[in-house]
This record gives structure tokens, sequence and C-alpha cells, in this order.
């Protein structure tokens, strides 16, 4: 009986430990398993060090190390930038690309993705948005050619102040940097000065480009020539106005017609200002171009045969060209490149008065028929193709059309 009851004891005690053992399993297995996938991780994270030299240490932090810093040797930022580039994106890439597995091994109770910050000496970069972002500003070729001539200058001693770091901003083709790095040191200021006014000559800004123009001696490359072409640009900027008469064949016979144009140039595009039965101060837009010391108005950016409006010739203060057989004179009236507000005309409503239907798309009619009773006056106002309009003691009152 004794051993009866002991055994009874024995098997309880054994059910007993069964179960906590089971309840410490169902608590502890799901962190005992992040914690083994975890260490999975980071040892592979670490395996990157013997693949990649310039790797000098790896660091993890944050919860389910959701953060991981790669410090890289000092001599990394002397790398090229493609090299860098590409080696910055291949780390990144194979960290996260470790981090997705171990999150999808434990069913995603972790972070979805890690964050991986790559330091070089005092620099900060990372991948965002799969641009590279070096010290929280984006980092491309460009800005890398930038900071290794601004090295260069201060290496060899040149100086250089904030105008010439504003002019270089102004450069963005990556052969021009280039350039920039492998001609004679002593020459990098003056081709950063004449890469910018070349740009601003570009833009239009023609007087911004004379004055960058003006810092560099005539003799390096074709300043001179630039500057003549900036001076008589920064002339032909404004107002001009001109007529010329061109003689018009009918059946009627011949009769003369005075044409009047308007333009307004302003760098490289020029404006026909003109008014018409629907609106005053209206303009066209074209583009002003200058090639081979000649002038032209042209309907594309890209000058041709087919988009030349008008061949122009600029002598005396006067700009000249060709139009339906005459010859048309504009002279420069104003310095004025600002385009005037567009008015538009009004089609004519009821309820408007005399003058404002004669301002109006309409006009003055061809004939006014009037009529005075006991209660008021009446007119009608005749127009072409069958139009009328009524007023009753000078209002509009009726419109009529066939």
């Amino acid at each position: 009986m004794e051993k009866t009851e002991k055994i009874k004891e024995i098997c309880g005690i054994m059910i007993a430990i069964l179960i906590i053992a089971v309840i410490i399993i169902f608590i502890f297995n799901k962190p005992i398993k992040i914690f083994i996938y975890e260490t999975d991780f980071k040892n592979n994270v670490r395996k990157l060090e013997k693949e990649y030299e310039c790797i000098q240490d790896i660091s993890f932090s944050n919860k389910y190390s959701s953060l991981v810093e790669v410090r890289l040797r000092d001599e990394f930022n002397e790398k090229e930038y493609e090299e860098q580039s590409k080696t910055i994106s291949e780390i990144t890439n194979n960290i996260k690309g470790l981090y997705s597995e171990f999150a999808i091994k434990t069913l995603y109770d972790v972070e979805d993705e890690c964050n991986v910050f790559i330091y070089a000496s005092s620099d900060k970069y990372e991948i965002k948005y799969d641009s590279l972002i070096k010290n929280e500003e984006e980092y491309s070729e460009e800005a890398y050619l930038k900071e290794k001539i601004i090295d260069e200058l201060e290496n060899n001693n040149i100086e250089y102040g904030n105008e010439v770091i504003e002019y270089l901003e102004d450069i963005s083709k990556i052969e021009q940097l280039k350039n920039i790095l492998n001609i004679e040191k002593s020459n990098c200021i003056n081709e950063i000065i004449y890469l910018s006014a070349m740009q601003s000559y570009t833009d239009g800004n023609f007087d911004i480009a004379s004055k960058k123009l003006s810092k560099i001696n005539n003799d390096y490359k074709d300043v001179s020539e630039y500057k003549n072409k900036c001076n008589t640009l920064n002339k032909l900027q404004g107002t001009w106005q001109g007529s010329t008469k061109v003689t018009n064949t009918s059946y009627l016979g011949n009769y003369d017609i005075d044409i009047i144009h308007k333009w307004i140039i302003d760098g490289n595009y020029c404006y026909n200002i003109y008014s018409d039965s629907q609106a005053t101060n209206t303009y066209d837009k074209y583009y002003f171009i200058m090639k081979d010391n000649s002038y032209y108005i042209s309907k594309e950016k890209q000058l041709s045969e087919e988009s030349i409006l008008y061949e122009l010739n600029y002598n005396d203060d006067t700009l000249k060209y060709k139009i339906y057989g005459g010859t048309m004179i504009l002279k420069k009236i104003n310095d004025n490149v600002k385009l005037p507000t567009t008015t538009y005309i009004k089609e004519p409503k009821i309820g408007m008065t005399k003058e404002e239907v004669r301002n109006s798309t309409w006009g003055s009619p061809n004939k006014i028929n009037k009529t005075t009773t006991s209660y008021g006056t009446r007119e009608q106002w005749v127009y072409s193709s069958n139009r009328y309009l009524y007023f009753d003691n000078g209002i509009l009152s009726a419109i009529q059309e066939y």
C-alpha cells in the first residue's frame, strides 16, 4: 500500500514537472528563437568584414539589432565616387537583405527592416530611397567632384572665396567638372568663372555673364569674343517698336497698309505685343537667338529653316527685318522687359452701358436707329453679319443675332 502511494506521489511530481516544462517552453520559446535568429543575423553581417577590406568594424543597437552602424577605414574617402557609391550600396543592401531574412524567420515579430548607417572618417553615409546620402544631403557624382575641386585648391594653396564656391555651384555637367580637375591648377579659378559665365550666357542672363567674364583676362579662351557678345545682347534687352508700309493688291486695286510691331526682348525670349478683338496687350512668345553674329526670332529653341520667323539686322541702334515685301524698322523705346498686363475684352451683356459696349468685342456699330417715345429713348445698333443691339434709355436691353 505504501509502495503504491509512493508511486502515485512520484507520478504526480513528474506530471507537475512536465506541465511546468511545457509552460516554460510555451512562454520562452519565441524569445529563445528570436535570440537565436538575431545571433545568426549578427554573425552573417560580421562576415562582411572579411568580404570588404574597407570595413573597420560593425556594431548593433536598438531592439532586435534594428540599427546597424558600419565603420569604414579613413582611406575610403580617397576612393573615386563610383567605387564609394557601389561599396556603400552593396554593404547596405547586404545588411538589409540579411535583416529581412531574420524578420521572415520570426514571422515579423521584429522590425520589418533595419537602418544602416555607414561612417568614414567624420562623414556619415546612408542609402535613402535609392539615393546616396552624405551628412544628411544627397551625394551625387557632381557633389563629389565639387568637393574634390575645393580640396585640390586648398592642397595647392590657391586662394578662393565664397564667390568662387557660388560659381562652382552653377556648373552641373560632369565632364566640365572633371576637366577642372585635369587642367593646370593655376587655371582652375579662371575655368570655374568661365564655365559659370557660359551657363549664365546660355540661360540668357547676359548682364550677369558679362560681370563674371570681367574677372577673366581677354586672352583666356574666347573670353574677349563673349564679352563683346554680352555687350551687344545687353543693349538689345528692352522694348522695341516700329512700323512699315506694305502694298496690298486686290480686285479693287492697290492700297497701302501700315503694320506696327512691338517687341519685348528678355534674355533668350522675345514677345510680340499686340491687341486684337479679344484682348489688349496680349502677346506671343518666341525665342531670341544669336548665331554667327546674326539675330533670329524663332518659333523653336533649336534654330532651323522652318523655325525662323524673322532674321534681324542690328545696326545704328535699330533692328530691321523683312516682312510682306517691306522692311520693318524697330527703335528701342525703353529698357523695360516686364510684360504688360493683358486685358481681355468682354462680349456684350445685358445691362451694359453704351461705352461698355463700344469697348466690347463688338465695338462701335455700323449704323444707329433711334426712336423716342413718351416712355423714353430706344436705340437699335446695327452690326455686320445680321447682329443687332437694343438700348432702352442708354442701357443694353436686348441682343439679336441671326
